[in-house]
């Protein structure tokens, strides 16, 4: 699976070509009806925030279902959130097509900046409900909450916190602010968003820390039991987003005459408190080239024999040229040539010399 094959913008402003926008549901798209040309849909033309993962299985089903359509207009945010433009009607967003590019010859660059400036034009309310300030929420509660990540970054510094700004954006309809230095808050922070989490429109559990020009993704530093929660979300969230591309890549290469099919390997999380740290593992099978999600270790099997278990780290340095990245989102890579008897031997006793256990 691989972005819409549009051609890059080549007429000033971002470039959209590698973007992917989700409509409104995982599991249809919704009837698309868009007005007719550019100038009425102007005023209403906004940019809102998606899970990176959600819209590109959204865009790839909407592809399925629309052939002759190159795509959705978007691009990717901070690694893992994904920019759309919709058309914001009374009832629902209609989100924007390459056809509808087309349709209207308007370049993507002038789509993007009318949104935005369409976003500005919004209020916003940035409170705290903490005994002392420094954790904030968005109580726009408008469905564009989070989407004022986009907002200029002058606007979140006058916000009093503990250190340089942190945000999480867990929901579409939640945006919470605190500070890098501020384990309480942190802890607030991640207690709201493991509950947005529960929502099926959820974004993720991701974190993000302000500079100059925006938010990049951070990695925050817990105490022990916060982080274990920490990634623990982010695990849940990985293996919901990967199961889900999963099944549409399955859906897509069941399309293929049957020698052409790639086998599109799962995401597996390991059992909990293994002594070599392991979390996660995917497994690639002697004569069936793959699709490998990224995980902590491969698993090799050769027939029905499982042969063991290797660090991704030691397999992509001894066979640099086996795994490369298909350009999706969370990443896969292709695994055709599967390592020879001898490879594989050295492979496995490299895992054991560094102390990986050897059951599944």
């Amino acid at each position: 699976m691989k972005a819409a094959n549009r051609p890059a913008n080549k007429r000033g402003g971002p470039d959209l070509s590698q973007c992917f926008v989700p409509v409104a549901s995982a599991e249809e798209c919704l009837e698309h009806v868009m007005p007719d040309t550019f100038q009425e849909a102007a005023p209403k033309l906004m940019l809102t925030i998606q899970s990176r993962a959600v819209a590109e299985a959204r865009s790839q089903l909407h592809s399925m279902n629309n052939p002759a359509d190159s795509g959705f207009v978007g691009w990717p945010y901070a690694e893992h959130l994904a920019v759309c433009i919709v058309y914001d009607a009374p009832n629902t967003k209609l989100y924007l097509t390459a056809s509808d590019v087309e349709k209207w010859g308007v370049p993507e660059a002038q789509l993007f900046q009318t949104a935005y400036r369409n976003l500005g034009k919004l209020p916003y309310d940035f409170r705290s409900t903490f005994k002392d300030g420094r954790v904030f929420r968005s109580f726009a509660d408008d469905t564009y909450d989070a989407t004022r990540l986009l907002l200029p970054p002058p606007i979140f510094g006058k916000l009093p916190v503990r250190g340089t700004h942190v945000a999480m954006v867990p929901h579409p309809n939640v945006f919470l602010i605190t500070g890098d230095q501020d384990p309480e808050g942190l802890r607030v922070v991640l207690n709201d968003c493991r509950k947005a989490l529960k929502d099926p429109l959820a974004i993720g559990p991701s974190m993000f820390r302000l500079s100059n020009t925006g938010w990049e993704p951070w990695n925050p530093e817990l105490p022990s039991a916060d982080r274990k929660e920490f990634e623990g979300l982010v695990l849940d969230t990985l293996e919901r987003d990967y199961a889900r591309q999963q099944r549409l890549m399955r859906a897509q290469e069941l399309k293929k005459p049957g020698n052409d099919q790639l086998f599109i390997a799962s995401y597996m999380l390991l059992p909990m408190g293994r002594s070599d740290g392991l979390r996660t593992l995917s497994v690639w099978t002697r004569n069936a080239p793959s699709l490998l999600p990224k995980t902590d270790a491969i698993g090799f099997v050769t027939g029905t024999e499982f042969r063991g278990i290797v660090p991704w780290s030691v397999v992509a340095a001894q066979m640099e040229n086996e795994l490369e990245p298909v350009g999706t989102y969370p990443a896969r890579y292709s695994a055709l040539s599967f390592p020879t008897d001898e490879q594989l031997h050295d492979l496995i006793q490299e895992s054991v010399r560094r102390g990986v256990s050897q059951e599944p």
